[in-house]
């Protein structure tokens, strides 16, 4: 790729022209060169009108370009392999040099300021992108960087010391500045990477209402959030900083009620808005949960304790069942058999048209996820990987990864992923966990951290001690002769463990079964009770959990004739 001379890159004209003429097709490439471009750019000593003129020359191709890197890593595995740890360091690097520039631009007008119209749109652009630093480092689940506060709260401080956020023309300048502060507080490490996109766009639409206030109390309101703007660190629910006997100055308090009360709206709307990236009914779900996070952020109600102790780890609930198929001793492998006879009893292929708009962008999502995935994992197997193996590998074979037990609380543990990269490795995705005596402990992972390269940290919530395999089935009365033939499908029946507080439940793909639904569980082939879906217990993108009620356990019928 030539590169002209310095001094040629520094007019605006023979710069479009340099930027026009780049191989875009050519993604990492073409990234690698704008970061070398923009790091000279941030260290020449330059009059704010070019250095501004340079920038808007390069705000829509950077737009592009991390629009095109971030959707890359959308579903990469986790740790990331080094191609995606690549691009995910250009992203980032990419953002921080915009706002560095930017940011310079900003400091040059506080030194003399002039008229806020200047400003304004140059602290926009600084602000806009270090939302987007924020939530790209937030995709790959790492923290934003030692001086990112500094330079959120510097800015903060350059904004509210000239007022201008009471400026006619500032509601530009409002939205990035209360997405910085309300992404912050919705707890990132709970979402994935594509939540965390919906997320950012959910919050531009409604987090304009944020109050930012130096008292605790305003309009009859308590705050939930603060943070000072002289500590380099992130906001954090008021609950958790230690009581002032007289205001600081440097201290803000953050209101969320009306940005809450704006997405509760949404969630009750029956038509999508625009501001979705995700299926409409998902990215309800979504908002609901946001709301809650910025509202009544979830608190440790158990301690932990310091353990050590090395595991094997299963990830997502299709892997758990294969697992439980190969060691409980069932004979449901003939009723499922059965099942695939009586719904497809001609060889052949059908295809079916989903129905309705967010089914087609599931199914469209899925096929990109799966192209994106198999193209991943090309890169990582090597010839000798192949041929070293004479025996193919079964698709029935279990997928286990090794963990270390960093500690453990009455409901959950915290783990250290080390190296091993896995597509499923999310929030929200079943991991079951197998000791020494290999009984498998069912949980959902919560949150995850990464540290340095190639170490994941893991917050996990136990949903089971034990778990059963079980083939669950629509319930059709007996007579209902011309009904249509039950579908059969896996599921994983948890016993009811009054230790926890928790009733027997029934664990099942997101999406199959609805709440106040009447299913047909077979323990055996002929074995089976019926049961309603009484509440949907815990639910993510990856599965859903059903509380059950109906027949007893002990009263499971004999379905032989």
């Amino acid at each position: 790729m030539p590169i002209p001379a310095e001094s040629s890159l520094l007019e605006p004209q023979a710069l479009r022209s340099w930027l026009q003429d780049l191989p875009w097709v050519d993604t990492p490439r073409v990234a690698r060169c704008l970061r070398e471009q923009l790091c000279q750019l941030a260290e020449r000593p330059l009059v704010p009108r070019q250095r501004a003129l340079l920038l808007q020359c390069y705000q829509p191709h950077l737009l592009m370009l991390t629009a095109t890197l971030e959707e890359s890593l959308f579903d990469a595995s986790l740790p990331l392999p080094p191609t995606e740890a690549e691009k995910a360091q250009l992203l980032v690097d990419l953002c921080e040099l915009m706002a560095r520039n930017y940011g310079l631009l900003a400091d040059i007008w506080a030194s003399a300021p002039t008229s806020a119209d200047a400003v304004l749109p140059i602290l926009h652009h600084a602000l806009d992108w270090l939302a987007r630093l924020g939530l790209h480092r937030a995709q790959i689940y790492a923290p934003p960087g030692a001086a990112f506060w500094k330079t959120v709260y510097h800015l903060f401080q350059l904004i509210e010391r000239h007022e201008l956020l009471l400026h006619p023309a500032a509601e530009p300048v409002r939205e990035p500045l209360h997405v910085l502060f309300l992404f912050a507080v919705c707890n990132p490490p709970r979402f994935r990477p594509r939540e965390l996109r919906q997320i950012d766009r959910l919050l531009r639409r409604f987090g304009r209402s944020l109050i930012i206030h130096p008292d605790p109390r305003h309009r009859d309101r308590s705050a939930g959030f603060a943070f000072d703007y002289l500590d380099p660190t992130p906001p954090r629910p008021r609950k958790r900083l230690p009581e002032l006997k007289r205001p600081r100055a440097d201290r803000r308090f953050l209101f969320t009620q009306p940005v809450i009360r704006q997405l509760l709206d949404y969630v009750k709307t029956e038509e999508p808005s625009g501001v979705e990236t995700l299926p409409f009914c998902q990215s309800r779900r979504l908002a609901l949960r946001l709301a809650h996070s910025l509202g009544a952020p979830k608190q440790r109600r158990w301690l932990r304790r310091r353990q050590s102790r090395n595991c094997r780890a299963i990830v997502g609930l299709e892997e758990l069942v294969v697992f439980l198929r190969k060691h409980q001793d069932t004979d449901l492998e003939a009723l499922m058999r059965t099942a695939a006879t009586l719904e497809n009893p001609e060889p052949g292929f059908s295809l079916e048209t989903p129905a309705g708009a967010g089914e087609k962008d599931e199914a469209r999502y899925s096929e990109v996820d799966a192209l994106h995935i198999l193209d991943t994992n090309k890169a990582q197997i090597r010839p000798e990987d192949i041929w070293g193996n004479p025996v193919a590998t079964s698709p029935e074979t279990v997928m286990e990864f090794s963990a270390q037990l960093a500690d453990v609380s009455a409901r959950g543990y915290r783990l250290h992923w080390h190296g091993s990269a896995c597509p499923r490795l999310r929030p929200g995705e079943i991991l079951s966990l197998v000791w020494e005596d290999g009984e498998p402990e069912i949980a959902t992972i919560r949150w995850l951290h990464a540290q340095g390269e190639r170490l994941i940290s893991l917050g996990v919530e136990l949903l089971s001690f034990s778990a059963q395999l079980v083939v669950a089935s629509r319930f059709v009365p007996d007579i209902a002769e011309d009904g249509p033939e039950p579908q059969y499908s896996w599921a994983v029946l948890t016993p009811a463990q009054p230790a926890i507080g928790r009733d027997t439940c029934l664990l099942v793909p997101a999406r199959t079964w609805c709440h106040g639904q009447w299913v047909d569980i077979y323990y055996t082939r002929h074995r089976k009770a019926t049961f309603n879906l009484r509440q949907r217990l815990d639910s993510s993108p990856a599965y859903d959990l059903f509380t059950l009620e109906g027949i007893k356990l002990d009263a499971a019928a004999d379905t032989r004739q």
